[in-house]
């Protein structure tokens, strides 16, 4: 073989080499794929499908990553890296707030979107923090004037109007208050 073609192979193999010392560099990093734990408790939904936009490099780093922990799905992966994104963020986010109403409190929904504009107006202005997104959704399972609030897809109030829109607001004021992200740390 001549020098030229032995100098082309090389050229050729030193990007699957590159590949090689860096799968090494994983394998040793991460010790065995023992020390990465996945909490699917944190997984609430059904697996999907879906496509996105990635940097190459970025992805072929994470195909590599995958590839050196077998046991673990690459889907569980991905999950829990989005998720630890997310829990390194949440100062600068917050997840929507959403509201579950009744059939019967649905003609009100336009005069409970008015109040949260104005809560939120309020908290912005009296605290310096950003009021978190709330979504109202109709449901048709809950009895009447009765109201569900979740935060980060969790339960937490349920309740029944016993005199008039107002005690919802009010609970809904108080939920957005504890969920603002302070402005000074975005």
């Amino acid at each position: 073989m001549d020098k030229k073609t032995e100098k082309t192979i090389m050229e050729l193999l030193q990007p699957l080499k590159e590949l090689v010392d860096l799968k090494n560099d994983l394998k040793e990093l991460l010790g065995g794929s023992s020390s990465i734990e996945i909490n699917r408790e944190r997984f609430s939904g059904e697996v999907i499908t879906t496509s996105f936009r990635a940097d190459e490099s970025v992805l072929n780093k994470f195909r590599l990553f995958c590839s050196c922990i077998k046991q673990i799905k690459n889907q569980d992966l991905f999950s829990q890296a989005l998720l630890e994104f997310m829990d390194n963020h949440k100062s600068k986010w917050s997840p929507p707030i959403t509201l579950e109403i009744s059939d019967d409190l649905v003609p009100h929904a336009e005069k409970l979107t008015s109040k949260i504009s104005d809560i939120r107006a309020g908290i912005e202005i009296r605290n310096n923090k950003l009021a978190p997104p709330i979504r109202i959704k109709d449901n048709s399972d809950l009895k009447k004037k009765s109201f569900i609030l979740k935060e980060d897809g969790k339960v937490s109030h349920r309740g029944k109007i016993k005199t008039s829109i107002s005690e919802l607001e009010l609970k809904l004021e108080k939920v957005m208050q504890k969920e603002a992200i302070n402005l000074n740390e975005i």
